[in-house]
């Protein structure tokens, strides 16, 4: 049985007692114990809130793993370790989705990797877990170099003032709000309060350290944009999680394609 870190519907042995007897389950542990056996190790699972407390049981929930020999690598973007997100329910609100990740341990945040580089994967309920858990593997191989060699890209971009407040707007606006209804006379500062560093590894104007500075503004709150009326507090929802993350990526290889890197 795999190890449940407060995540009871990774253990789920029967889909929920609402959804058509066509239903095809496959219980999340086994494309776990799939990917473990391609190399992979459980680092947190996650869940959604219901207000059904039995229904906790088949809500749609989040696997995060790494590659047991993984190596930290690029210290000089943050540190940089490649992540794989599962996503699985067994009430039908979700099919068995997968998205790429990078994790700072220069600060503990974890990167969902936009569409622009990798689209998500979809499987179907009635494929194997062995041919999912294959699929991830093989692909990962590939797109995790892609992913960190964009990294290294954007870090070799310098951004303009103009530029900085675009990604923090793309932020704000991700966040649900609306820059117009700031109560502010200086809209740029405003945005700018998204991009405010929590540390010294962070500064800079280069496209992958404001980026980072953006995402882990936007992810964890704690501060209120300047002429909010309420404060920012911490994503948890996993979809918010998703959207937020890719939503910001894309902007930012937006930025990296318009701008340019240098020659």
């Amino acid at each position: 049985m795999v190890q449940n870190l407060n995540c009871a519907a990774v253990d789920a042995v029967s889909p929920s007692p609402r959804v058509s007897p066509s239903y095809k389950f496959v219980p999340t542990s086994e494309y776990i114990s799939a990917m473990i056996a391609n190399g992979w190790k459980v680092e947190s699972q996650r869940t959604v809130k219901t207000r059904d407390p039995n229904e906790m049981l088949y809500a749609k929930h989040m696997v995060t793993m790494r590659k047991s020999d993984e190596l930290n690598r690029h210290l000089n973007l943050g540190g940089l370790k490649a992540r794989f997100h599962l996503i699985n329910s067994h009430n039908g609100s979700s099919s068995v989705q997968g998205f790429l990740g990078l994790f700072r341990t220069i600060c503990s945040n974890g990167l969902v990797i936009g569409s622009s580089l990798m689209q998500d994967f979809r499987f179907a309920h009635t494929l194997k877990a062995k041919t999912v858990a294959d699929t991830i593997t093989d692909t990962f191989l590939t797109s995790h170099e892609s992913a960190i060699n964009t990294a290294e890209r954007w870090a070799s971009i310098q951004l303009t003032h103009d530029r900085v407040v675009e990604l923090c707007k793309v932020a704000v606006e991700l966040r649900g709000i609306n820059p117009e209804d700031l109560q502010t006379h200086n809209m740029s500062q405003a945005m700018l309060t998204m991009g405010i560093a929590r540390r010294q590894e962070d500064m800079g104007n280069n496209l992958w350290s404001t980026f980072n500075r953006i995402q882990e503004n936007m992810m964890q709150g704690g501060f209120r944009i300047t002429g909010a009326r309420r404060g920012l507090r911490s994503i948890k929802a996993i979809t918010a999680t998703i959207q937020n993350n890719r939503g910001l990526w894309d902007a930012a290889e937006r930025i990296a394609t318009e701008v340019g890197s240098p020659a």
